[in-house]
């Protein structure tokens, strides 16, 4: 995942137009927008297998807050090391790592949704063949249309030996993943006949049968 953040701040050492964006960005997560990020990026199933409900919600906020400041994760984790109980210390940079991907794919979340938008598409890092380091299950996954309020989950669509199931979650929302979403602005760039996840199954479909199924609510 791109650290959006990060490259932004960079910009504004130099360059004012880069600090009125960054500015803007700051004003907007004050709004319904950093609301709606802060709800989502606190939701984080794994976080709860590690730390108790109130301390994951407390630094789920934190990394989020520390993200959108353009800090590194790496950074971030050192905080975290002095604030995480004993048995979650040496866990540091795989939370900061994730929570951080987390809050970037909540804010595209976010965005899209104010948007009108509720489509994305996998993408893995590496592409449709992923790399040395991306999952199976999600190298299937890239390619594949997901609406942003039917999470698929990836270990169950491709079932593979001694992967964990991270259940139900977004492109760059499980444990040290990479992917990203990218929103689905207008549907004629789509490439047809094009996957598209829905309940838990994918379907390939025509350009047709996608606009037939693209603005009808989804449920999860």
């Amino acid at each position: 995942m791109i650290d959006i953040m990060g490259i932004i701040k960079k910009i504004t050492s130099t360059y004012g137009r880069g600090k009125t964006m960054y500015d803007a960005l700051q004003k907007e997560m004050q709004g319904e927008t950093g609301a709606r990020v802060s709800s989502l990026a606190r939701s984080a199933p794994y976080l709860l297998t590690i730390l108790s409900a109130e301390d994951a919600n407390n630094i789920a906020l934190y990394v989020m807050q520390e993200n959108q400041k353009g800090r590194r994760a790496e950074s971030i984790a050192k905080d975290l090391e002095k604030m995480l109980p004993a048995h979650a210390k040496n866990k540091a940079l795989l939370i900061a790592r994730t929570q951080a991907s987390i809050a970037d794919t909540a804010l595209m979340q976010a965005r899209a949704e104010k948007m009108g938008l509720h489509w994305y598409v996998w993408r893995a890092c590496g592409g449709r063949k992923g790399d040395g380091k991306t999952r199976d299950s999600h190298r299937k996954m890239s390619g594949i249309v997901v609406n942003w309020n039917d999470p698929p989950a990836p270990e169950t669509l491709f079932p593979s030996t001694n992967a964990e199931d991270y259940g139900h979650y977004h492109a760059g929302c499980c444990p040290l993943c990479r992917c990203y979403a990218e929103t689905v602005v207008d549907e004629d760039l789509l490439k047809y006949p094009v996957k598209v996840h829905i309940g838990g199954k994918i379907y390939k479909m025509t350009k047709k049968e996608f606009r037939q199924v693209m603005n009808k609510p989804v449920i999860h």
